[in-house]
């Protein structure tokens, strides 16, 4: 069943890639090269989790979502506080 089961994961994808080299075959050059430029912007906006600007972008929704200055903002309770714990970690 396995086995039957990975075939059909493979057939299907490469009808879906088949697919998309339809949709860009159909695509001119500037479309093409628009599609590529829109991706890399995407790419150069992203922020990690945790990161300093990950950080200071929550501070600012919060300080927006509250109206008010950051200082303002209210902490978190001991109570809604969630520990993190890794695996493998003691």
């Amino acid at each position: 069943m396995d086995y039957i089961a990975s075939l059909y994961d493979e057939v299907q994808a490469k009808m879906d890639a088949s697919e998309e080299h339809n949709q860009l075959t159909k695509k001119t050059f500037e479309e093409i090269q628009a599609l590529y430029i829109k991706e890399q912007e995407r790419d150069a906006d992203f922020v990690p989790i945790g990161s300093e600007r990950d950080e200071k972008m929550i501070g600012k929704m919060n300080k927006k979502a509250f109206g008010m200055d950051e200082e303002e903002v209210p902490e978190e309770s001991e109570s809604t506080k969630v520990e993190v714990k890794q695996a493998g970690r003691t």
